[in-house]
């Protein structure tokens, strides 16, 4: 019984680590690339809060996108929530 125990935990445990869950999260805030103010959504693990990826950015175009350096990713500002 103890080992089927410590085999489903230490399962649950690598499927944690492995793949962290995200969730959506919206930000509006002044770009530091272009610095406008803009509404973004991103993808941030939904324990540590850590912005993973960029899902929309009211700034993006298509040539936006291929200049944009995704530094708001990196923003180590306490930025408010917009929704």
């Amino acid at each position: 019984m103890l080992m089927l125990f410590l085999i489903v935990a230490l399962s649950i445990m690598l499927l944690v680590i492995v793949a962290p869950p995200t969730k959506h999260s919206t930000y509006s805030f002044r770009c530091p690339f272009n610095g406008q103010e803009v509404t973004a959504q991103f993808d941030e693990e939904a324990w540590g809060k850590r912005r993973v990826n960029v899902v929309s950015c009211s700034a993006s175009t298509a040539s936006a996108r291929l200049a944009c350096p995704v530094t708001c990713l990196d923003l180590r500002l306490a930025l408010a929530d917009g929704q």
